[in-house]
């Protein structure tokens, strides 16, 4: 079996090179290819895909996994919607992924892993855990729906994924031919969830195991913390392209208000701790009552 992992990246110095390890430290009898697609990155990015591609090239670094190929390319693109499908287009495996530039994989032998439940399993699509991480890549204790969920519980939950995504996007693996009939949507941040969601309607078949997977990085820099409310727009547009209505889109209504409220001067301060309370509501109602 042989799977590709395309990495995205633009401007990710301080935390690509772990990325990269977290990828060629992979171990098990599987064939790997890793492509990173830059955007043209101003900072030291290239330097260190420079040193990368020299230690593959020379045969310097260990690899432990069957068979290992490395490439990559940096020149300005439409954004990380165009990076995936370049890299996609790019790739030869017959097992898919993406790992953004700022996560990393769980452990060692997260994709041997990957690899034995879709041997296991009649699946196009391999759903598991994630683990959250801050920029020193300690763990964030918190509380995350998919973790909670084996297989039976998420086959009922999937039926809800035009309501929620649930599923953890570093910790999806995914058939060839998923994106090459679907693609990924020009969305910026709910692309993952529109392949959720296509795939989904598409009828290719989810299965969820009980693995961590993936290591998803919490940062002051990353988009979807400082999305406030084109991110919000974005999830609506959405909602309405697929015709979905449910209470996550009520929430988004709500706090597409509280964020232009937070904008007025007098009013900031204030509506800055209403919109904190309201998403611990929202986070409960969600994992505890299912209410999405």
């Amino acid at each position: 079996m042989k799977i590709s992992i395309i990495t995205p990246s633009y401007n990710q110095e301080k935390y690509l090179e772990r990325t990269i390890l977290s990828v060629w430290k992979q171990e098990g009898d599987f064939e790997l290819e890793h492509i990173v697609i830059d955007g043209g990155s101003k900072d030291q990015s290239i330097d260190i895909l420079l040193k990368y591609d020299h230690l593959y090239k020379s045969s310097l670094f260990p690899v432990k996994c069957k068979n290992f190929n490395f490439s990559w390319e940096s020149r300005p693109d439409k954004g990380q919607d165009d990076a995936l499908n370049k890299g996609f287009a790019l790739s030869t495996g017959e097992i898919l992924g993406w790992l953004n530039s700022d996560d990393m994989f769980f452990n060692h032998m997260s994709l041997q892993t990957v690899c034995h439940a879709f041997m296991d399993h009649d699946s196009s699509l391999i759903v598991g855990n994630v683990s959250m991480i801050d920029e020193y890549d300690k763990n964030i204790d918190t509380p995350i729906l998919i973790n909670s969920l084996d297989n039976s519980n998420f086959q009922k939950t999937i039926k809800d994924i035009g309501k929620i995504c649930i599923i953890a996007q570093p910790s999806c693996f995914f058939k060839r031919a998923v994106w090459e009939d679907l693609g990924i949507d020009h969305y910026y941040y709910c692309l993952d969830w529109s392949l959720w969601i296509n795939a989904y309607r598409a009828g290719y078949r989810f299965y969820k195991i009980d693995d961590y997977l993936s290591c998803m990085r919490q940062h002051s820099e990353a988009k979807t913390v400082i999305a406030g409310m084109n991110k919000y727009n974005e999830v609506l547009s959405l909602y309405r392209n697929n015709h979905v209505w449910c209470f996550n889109r009520f929430y988004c209504y709500a706090f597409f208000l509280l964020l232009a409220l937070t904008k007025i001067p007098v009013m900031g301060k204030q509506f800055n701790s209403v919109m904190a309370a309201a998403k611990k509501i929202r986070n409960t109602l969600i994992n505890r009552y299912k209410c999405y």
